[in-house]
């Protein structure tokens, strides 16, 4: 992503409606899985951290190393009080041991990434066996919008090809579902239309990233906030994302 988008992630990503419920998703399943551990303290590698917050409210669950590819990224992460933790690498070339990480978190990251086999078998070696894994990861290459075009996606995937890829990369998935379900009826024929609409020459796409009133925030935040509750116990059959936890294999399988 460029650092106009960083900066904008960073300015909204406390209150944007979509945020704050996928980070509620996050904190509230590994939460749950904390709790059935008996609450160790986990060594946790956020792969991808961006603007930080993910990795910030990850230290209440353990010791938290954070690595980004941007050195912008990485300035707003500081300014979280991250410095001590950070690192800047790519998650295709993790500067960690192998079997050292009890969680790794990649929050809307590897689509991103050229080659995301490189990223899985980097994932894959850095966790020790039966560690976990959480990813978000944008859904259906049919939605690709011109917010796909600002933060250069590369691919959008499908539930069938991730399961796949993780299987043959060595993981158990333990729960896999759509996410920004509820708002997609709203949202794709949204995405879908601005692609149709005429863009001038020489006009940067924008991404969806901004923060609506505060109304319309407070409404969709309820809504996204809501179906965190849901994902746990339900499996959504649609949405603008797909929500993915996974365990790697005691043994290797591939």
């Amino acid at each position: 992503m460029n650092a106009r988008e960083y900066e904008m992630m960073y300015q909204v990503e406390d209150e944007h409606w979509w945020y704050v419920g996928i980070h509620r998703l996050i904190f509230s399943t590994l939460t749950r899985l904390h709790k059935s551990q008996g609450e160790p303290a986990w060594s946790i590698l956020d792969a991808g951290c961006g603007t930080g917050a993910v990795a910030k409210g990850l230290r209440q669950f353990g010791r938290v190393r954070a690595i980004d590819l941007s050195g912008f990224a990485l300035q707003f992460s500081q300014r979280r009080g991250l410095d001590g933790y950070l690192t800047q690498a790519s998650v295709t070339q993790i500067p960690l041991p192998s079997d050292s990480s009890d969680l790794l978190t990649s929050i809307d990251v590897i689509y991103m990434v050229p080659d995301d086999n490189l990223a899985m078998a980097e994932f894959h070696r850095v966790l020790k066996p039966s560690g976990i894994l959480i990813m978000n990861l944008p859904a259906l290459e049919w939605l690709r919008g011109e917010h796909d075009l600002a933060i250069n996606t590369v691919r959008r995937y499908t539930p069938k090809d991730l399961q796949s890829q993780l299987t043959r990369h060595g993981f158990t998935i333990q729960k896999m579902s759509f996410a920004n379900s509820l708002l997609f009826p709203l949202v794709a024929p949204y995405r879908l239309m601005t692609n149709w609409l005429p863009k001038g020459g020489n006009d940067m796409p924008h991404s969806d990233v901004f923060l609506p009133s505060r109304p319309v925030n407070s409404v969709l935040r309820w809504v996204f906030q809501l179906e965190s509750q849901i994902i746990p116990h339900v499996n959504l059959p649609i949405g603008m994302s797909l929500f993915v936890v996974a365990r790697k294999n005691e043994q290797q399988t591939f």
